[in-house]
């Protein structure tokens, strides 16, 4: 939440667009329920590494928690946060995941929303992760706005 805060601040003073990305792991709990937490934690941890090689040196990255992750995109407008995205959902399906190969692909439904000048960024965050619900609605391994 710090860090988005600060995001919306430089976007703020520079006028310049700012996104967030809120990145589920689609069905994560079948790696703890059909193997063991330590799988899980392994999943996590090859997620967030292929995750991070695809961010931008001004991106931010982190978990928010359980299986949730955020990404904070500066100076990018709403159609380049979809693209960074769909980038991201498709990187991940390729995933080889050697310790749980009987789970299939990995996948992630993602929800997208640019900051709106004025809201807080509790509110955008919301935006962001009510188009992650509709993701997961709609069929989860997709993106949303």
């Amino acid at each position: 939440m710090v860090a988005m805060e600060e995001s919306k601040q430089r976007a703020n003073a520079s006028g310049e667009p700012l996104s967030i990305c809120v990145i589920d792991l689609d069905l994560f709990k079948r790696y703890n329920d059909e193997f063991d937490h330590l799988t899980g934690d392994r999943v996590l941890q090859a997620f967030a590494q292929a995750a991070r090689d695809g961010l931008r040196s001004t991106d931010v990255f982190g978990r928010y928690g359980g299986d949730e992750f955020v990404q904070i995109l500066p100076r990018t407008a709403l159609a380049g946060a979809m693209l960074d995205a769909e980038r991201l959902r498709k990187r991940i399906s390729t995933l080889e995941i050697p310790f749980a190969p009987s789970m299939g692909p990995l996948t992630v439904s993602v929800g997208v929303a640019q900051y709106r000048p004025g809201e807080t960024v509790v509110q955008t965050f919301a935006r962001a992760d009510g188009a992650l619900y509709k993701a997961k609605q709609l069929g989860r391994n997709r993106v949303e706005c």
